[in-house]
């Protein structure tokens, strides 16, 4: 598999996990995607890409992503992402309408053919209208547009973002 493919790929990776679609011509359009590692390894018979030691996905304008280890598990033919494994220090950011978005944990799962974000190990949540922490998971089902926790959560909602993006009267 070329670079450039997989670089495509990684493009269309970051847009799914972060929870906006990317199809090849937007991703044409976009500002070149960067991935910085300080070791990649990419194996075509195990059909496996491996970014280690300060990762950095930068996705302009939008998203950045921070993580120890970045793993990406491709189908046998390297044409389609399988699963991705976000390891260390896993922060997520993204900017859109509604402003910034950050969700952090000490790792991060997305499952592309069901389309499930999965944090685990201190997961948190941060928006503009609050912060959701404390759950030993965080999962993101984005097929069905469900988030949902397991364990124990803790929910801080700032009211007055909500009042100030609420209906108008």
């Amino acid at each position: 598999m070329s670079m450039k493919k997989l670089f495509w790929l990684m493009t269309v990776m970051v847009g799914l996990v972060l929870g906006h679609e990317v199809s090849a011509q937007e991703a044409a359009k976009k500002q070149p995607l960067e991935i910085l590692s300080d070791y990649f390894e990419f194996s075509t018979t195990n059909h496996i890409a491996v970014f280690k030691g300060n990762v950095i996905v930068n996705d302009p304008p939008e998203t950045k992503i921070h993580c120890d280890e970045l793993t990406v598990h491709l189908t046998a033919d390297n044409s389609r992402l399988e699963v991705i494994y976000a390891e260390g220090n896993v922060k997520i950011d993204v900017v859109d309408k509604d402003g910034k978005k950050t969700a952090t944990g000490k790792h991060a799962t997305f499952d592309v053919q069901a389309n499930v974000l999965t944090l685990t190990g201190d997961p948190t949540i941060t928006t503009s209208f609050g912060t959701l922490k404390d759950a030993e998971k965080v999962i993101l089902d984005r097929a069905n547009g469900v988030m949902k926790t397991i364990g124990r959560n803790r929910m801080t909602i700032d009211q007055q973002s909500l009042e100030k993006s609420g209906p108008k009267k």
